[in-house]
């Protein structure tokens, strides 16, 4: 390439001619041989970089986007001074036997990023909400606790069908256990011919659940693999669902994106709502030919009204779509939900790992380009990442132990679900109407704490930073603290008090949350 000319005097030639300075772009070179080594080989510059340990530690300053707040310095949350005891670390894990703890009183973990929230329990059961609405179907029945988002296991032929969880298919001669971070749930099971472990987290930049499923043959020959993902979809708000479940599944329309893609759209029945668009799909898979499948109709799995012990194998796929244009919808019946099958081969003493994930949206366009994203196995990595991240960042803020972290998971399930509990009958009946004067409903969870001496400070401390996390995680409660101490002049308790509630941020006016103290 010639690129300057030089027409300086000193370097002009004899016949003052001026002077071309030839180049051979050696850079432009070695940009094109990349680019072409990295599409013929899958990527393996960019994994070749992320490798390198330097690269690595700035890999998460080149995915920062723009903040979407800024908080004033003067209404910043005011930290301690850094000690290295201060938090836990986010490897602290809750172990829980899921056989123990079933059908009856459990932790219940809550994950989220402010917009999409996640509740778990040690069987797998929970439900997924984003703004508002249910993603996921729920009642609030501990002793069946029958939904959630479950995954269906089918190993080689005559073998029985179980769930990777506790629920809803138990299965014989697994073994199970649950493992609650601050920032994840992990669920591990072990059979006689397999082993599986799943890893369950919220991203912290988009509307996204995302669940790594790590499977791996105990044989010395291959077998095949059947796993099918699925849940019951709402997309409405849980008190609509719960009043008229089949008119509001009307209102539900699927349709395929290949075949390891399902996008659910919640049409608005009335002008001031907004539409719903839900997707649930086969994220990334590692190396290997893999077969998927989707089904919208829950009839096609199981009977109507039956119960999840009744899961049958999806049928036989329909005829792929190859014309132009928009592809058919699928048939949601009568109970619409959200259902990925895959069929793989396990190598002999071999493992394979895939990633189902679950976006929510507003309009099609952002949730397929959600989609598009999410399929690159780069990004899942880095939203667990940045989950972690976030989980720490809130650890440090409110100042949560391990032991606060196991009251509070302990707590949000009599928040959440109705625990009922011996107890003496009321000798006056209480009107609801008398918490008005407080700012209180009397619709949302309410936790009743009272306080008489500085002994129950520590106590106090904990739910108000539990009923700041239930609000920014989608739980929305409120907390009532009456103050035992006598009423004096200097009233310290009280004044330790409002100097709790303050350094927690749950003073004075808040936009945008819904629980009060």
């Amino acid at each position: 390439f010639t690129e300057p000319l030089d027409f300086s005097a000193p370097r002009r030639g004899e016949d003052n001619a001026v002077q071309r300075v030839h180049t051979f772009m050696a850079h432009h070179q070695g940009m094109t041989l990349l680019a072409l080594c990295d599409l013929l080989c899958d990527g393996a510059p960019r994994a070749w970089f992320e490798r390198v340990p330097r690269a690595a530690a700035f890999a998460t300053l080149t995915h920062e986007r723009m903040p979407r707040s800024i908080v004033l310095q003067s209404r910043a949350i005011p930290r301690p001074p850094h000690r290295d005891d201060a938090t836990p670390g986010l490897t602290t894990a809750r172990a829980l036997d899921p056989s123990t703890v079933a059908r009856g009183e459990g932790p219940t973990l809550m994950l989220g990023n402010g917009r999409y929230g996640l509740t778990l329990r040690a069987t797998g059961a929970g439900q997924s909400r984003w703004h508002g609405r249910a993603i996921s179907r729920a009642r609030d029945d501990l002793l069946r606790d029958a939904h959630g988002h479950w995954l269906r296991i089918e190993i080689g032929p005559g073998q029985p069908p179980c769930s990777l969880t506790h629920m809803p298919l138990p299965g014989e001669g697994i073994r199970r256990e649950t493992r609650f971070y601050a920032d994840r749930a992990e669920f591990d099971a072990r059979g006689r011919l397999w082993e599986a472990s799943m890893k369950v987290w919220v991203s912290a930049d988009d509307d996204v659940e995302l669940r790594e499923l790590t499977l791996r043959n105990l044989l010395d020959q291959p077998v095949q693999v059947t796993l099918t993902s699925l849940f019951e979809a709402a997309l409405a708000p849980q008190a609509t669902d719960e009043s008229h479940p089949v008119f509001s599944g009307l209102f539900v329309h699927a349709q395929a994106d290949g075949d390891d893609a399902l996008l659910l759209e919640r049409r608005p029945n009335r002008e001031s709502d907004a539409s719903v668009w839900v997707a649930h799909f086969l994220a990334c898979c590692d190396e290997g030919p893999v077969q998927a499948q989707v089904v919208a109709d829950r009839a096609a799995l199981m009977p109507r009204r039956g119960e999840p012990a009744q899961w049958r194998a999806a049928p036989e796929p329909a005829p792929p779509h190859h014309g132009r244009g928009r592809p058919p919808p699928v048939d949601t019946g009568l109970d619409p939900v959200a259902s990925v099958t895959v069929r793989l081969w396990l190598p002999a003493n071999g493992r394979r790992r895939l990633t189902f994930a679950t976006a929510a949206a507003f309009d099609e366009p952002t949730l397929r380009a959600v989609v598009d994203e999410y399929r690159q196995q780069s990004h899942v990595r880095r939203s667990a990442l940045m989950a972690a991240t976030l989980a720490r960042i809130r650890q440090r803020e409110l100042r949560h132990g391990a032991a606060d972290q196991h009251a509070v998971q302990d707590l949000t399930t009599r928040m959440t679900m109705s625990c009922s509990s011996p107890r003496a009958v009321p000798a006056h009946a209480f009107d609801r109407r008398a918490l008005w004067r407080f700012g209180l409903s009397g619709e949302r969870p309410l936790a009743l704490v009272r306080i008489h001496g500085t002994q129950g400070l520590r106590v106090v401390r904990t739910l108000l930073a539990a009923q700041r996390l239930w609000d920014e995680l989608g739980l929305h409660a409120d907390l009532v603290i009456l103050n035992g101490e006598p009423a004096s002049y200097l009233m310290p308790l009280q004044r330790r008090l409002g100097e709790l509630r303050d350094a927690l941020g749950l003073g004075g006016e808040r936009e945008g949350w819904r629980g009060s103290v």
